[in-house]
């Protein structure tokens, strides 16, 4: 260890002197100990201290990776006659050792007294460290002073801080804006210097903005550039407004410039406009685009206005073709034209591509120059209509008896066209008739439809199909009823006009079980071989089975609940019971627990069923006298229940001792009063 100013010397005889009790306000200390990984850098011991000492010892340990180069005092606190010595001791800590020879004491109560030159390992984590005073002694003139055992101190590894520049972009021709910078990591000491070479007059491109240390005073900086972006500056072409008349010369376009930078004209760009418009010298009157476009430039972002070029009349003539219809087959009519405006010098040509034979549709009656010597002449096309030709398709008239098979029936045509038959039509007539072969006599219309044709209006005439008389014969079903339950009766029918030939069939989907209701008894052919015969269904009736439902005759004592009373039904049929029933009748009786001795009526009502009517017959309550004493006894054990269920003796032979009350004993309620 190299020491700077004076001398070395072992001064140990003025530090072995007999230790006091410590003072809060003497100590060695060092504050704001921050390093970097790999930095190397000077931090300061000081000495707070009340009283004057002219002699310190302390063993300073540092965490590892951070070593102790060089060592100075400051003049400014130690004597001159000080000499200091610093060694490193077998546990890695250094002592040192300060002694006023002429036993000056240390100047001021506060401050720097040593200097240490200090790095730190580059592999180095950052964090917080902590360092120690230990062995430390304080000594005054007379060899007396404080001691300290221990003293710690904050160490801070700062973490490394990189600076970048926030790339940023402006508009070639602008101004360079504020560069900025972000930082991540430690927190940076100081400020950089930010620069860039773009100036308002560099082209468009990028441009690295470079940042450097400036007054930043951390050790560990990584230092990112930016780039400034140069976009192109907009500029706009604007090809004006222009008029001329019809006839003459184009004008010389001119075209005008807004957004050049840095006094710069059209010179600049590398590729100069194209100024087009579509009018001609002949061009009708208007207003035509006059277009900008094609342009290039290597700092400009160009943009057009496009101008017009406003014609205005010369004198002019409108030719116009009359409009003409006619049917499908005719012959064009002669066509002829009108004129508007300046007289017209000379004659027209009017054609037409239609024929006798063109379809029907709209075609244009064109008129043209001809010998027309005018400059400006509108010609204005006609249209000739060709309309449907109409077209009458007739079915005619039929005659046969019923029972016969239908006519074939045959189409008259009228109207065809250029010796057309009913080959050109898209889609053939339909012939229909309701009748068949098995109806009744009248008149059936015989219509006609769905022609389709391309240059036909199609239009029909219905004939008509007489069917005469046959024999007819009317066979109709009787009607019945029955009750719900029974079986059906044997069906029989009737028989109106011709005699029948064969049996007809009866059927009826009603069964045993079939529901209260009307169901159709219907007669069909069979074997039944007449040609015109009727069929008329009969109606069965289902109406609902007599139900009778009867209560059973109940007796009780006096003081006793009702008993459940007993319903019976009579008149199911099907093998039905009470779960058949829509609502189950209820059978109730004024007569309560507290009613007298004597009969009530026990009603029952309120029932009903889809399938039945339902009859009533009432049972009689009688309530007697009630034999029930206190101790009652029972001839075996058994248990006793209250009228809830619950059981309140087990294996009785007397319901002595129980409460006034109704109880169940093997079944039979017996009181208590």
């Amino acid at each position: 260890m190299t020491v700077m100013k004076r001398r070395i010397m072992m001064i140990a005889t003025l530090m072995m002197a007999v230790y006091n009790m410590v003072l809060a306000e003497d100590k060695v200390t060092i504050t704001d100990f921050n390093i970097s990984a790999g930095e190397t850098k000077d931090v300061n011991i000081t000495l707070q201290n009340d009283e004057a000492y002219v002699a310190f010892q302390f063993d300073l340990y540092l965490p590892e990776g951070i070593t102790i180069s060089n060592c100075i005092d400051n003049p400014d606190r130690v004597p001159q006659s000080t000499q200091i010595s610093v060694s490193q001791q077998e546990d890695g800590s250094y002592r040192f050792l300060a002694a006023a020879m002429q036993a000056e004491p240390l100047v001021g109560n506060s401050g720097v007294i040593l200097t240490l030159t200090v790095t730190a390992s580059e592999t180095l984590s950052h964090g917080e460290l902590t360092g120690y005073f230990r062995k430390v002694k304080l000594s005054r003139s007379n060899a007396t002073g404080p001691t300290y055992s221990e003293m710690s101190f904050p160490i801070t590894v700062i973490e490394p801080s990189v600076v970048t520049v926030k790339s940023v972009s402006r508009e070639y021709g602008a101004a360079n804006p504020t560069f900025e910078y972000t930082v991540e990591g430690g927190a940076l000491e100081g400020t950089p210097v930010i620069t860039c070479e773009a100036t308002a007059t560099s082209p468009v491109g990028t441009y690295p903005i470079t940042i450097t240390k400036g007054s930043v005073t951390n050790y560990n900086v990584t230092y990112v550039a930016g780039t400034l972006t140069i976009t192109k500056a907009p500029l706009n072409i604007a090809a004006g407004t222009y008029t001329k008349k019809q006839g003459e010369a184009m004008p010389e376009f001119t075209l005008t410039y807004t957004g050049f930078k840095n006094s710069e004209t059209k010179d600049v760009l590398t590729k100069q406009p194209v100024v087009s418009c579509s009018a001609t010298e002949a061009s009708i009157p208007g207003e035509y685009a006059v277009t900008v476009s094609g342009a290039e430039a290597q700092n400009y972002d160009i943009s057009y206005t496009n101008g017009k070029l406003i014609v205005v009349d010369a004198d002019a003539v409108i030719v116009k073709a009359k409009n003409y219809s006619r049917e499908y087959g005719e012959a064009n009519p002669t066509f002829e034209y009108t004129v508007e405006g300046a007289e017209l010098q000379g004659e027209p040509v009017i054609t037409c591509q239609a024929t006798a034979s063109s379809s029907v549709g709209t075609y244009d009656i064109v008129v043209s120059q001809g010998t027309v010597t005018n400059y400006n002449v509108t010609y204005v096309a006609g249209t000739l209509t060709i309309t449907k030709a109409p077209l009458s398709i007739a079915a005619g008239t039929y005659t046969k008896k019923q029972g016969e098979a239908m006519p074939e029936f045959t189409l008259t045509y009228s109207g065809f066209k250029n010796n057309e038959t009913k080959d050109v039509l898209t889609k053939q007539p339909a012939v229909s008739c309701s009748a068949t072969e098995a109806s009744i006599p009248g008149e059936y219309a015989v219509t006609v439809s769905g022609a389709e044709a391309q240059n036909y209006d199609i239009s029909y005439t219905n004939g008509k199909l007489i069917v005469v008389d046959a024999d007819a014969v009317i066979v109709k079903a009787k009607n019945y009823s029955r009750e719900y339950g029974e079986a059906n009766p044997t069906f029989e029918y009737t028989i109106e006009g011709a005699e029948l030939q064969g049996e007809p069939v009866i059927t009826c989907q009603a069964t045993a079980t079939s529901p209260v209701g009307t169901y159709d008894i219907v007669v069909s052919q069979g074997t039944v071989t007449n040609y015109n015969v009727t069929y008329v269904a009969g109606t069965l009736t289902i109406t609902k089975a007599p139900l009778t439902v009867s209560v059973e005759n109940a007796t009780r004592e006096q003081g006793q609940e009702n008993p459940e009373f007993i319903i019976h039904y009579s008149g199911w049929k099907n093998g039905e019971d009470e779960n058949v029933l829509t609502t189950k009748p209820t059978a109730t009786t004024e007569a309560t627990v507290d009613s007298p001795v004597g009969t009530y009526t026990i009603v029952v009502s309120g029932g009903e069923a889809q399938n039945y009517q339902l009859s009533y017959n009432n049972g009689i309550l009688s309530v007697t006298k009630s034999t029930g004493i206190m101790g009652i006894s029972v001839e075996h054990p058994a248990d006793v229940y209250d009228m809830q269920g619950n059981k309140v003796r087990s294996n009785a032979m007397s319901l002595k001792g129980l409460a006034k009350g109704v109880y169940i004993v093997n079944g039979t309620k017996m009181v208590v009063k």
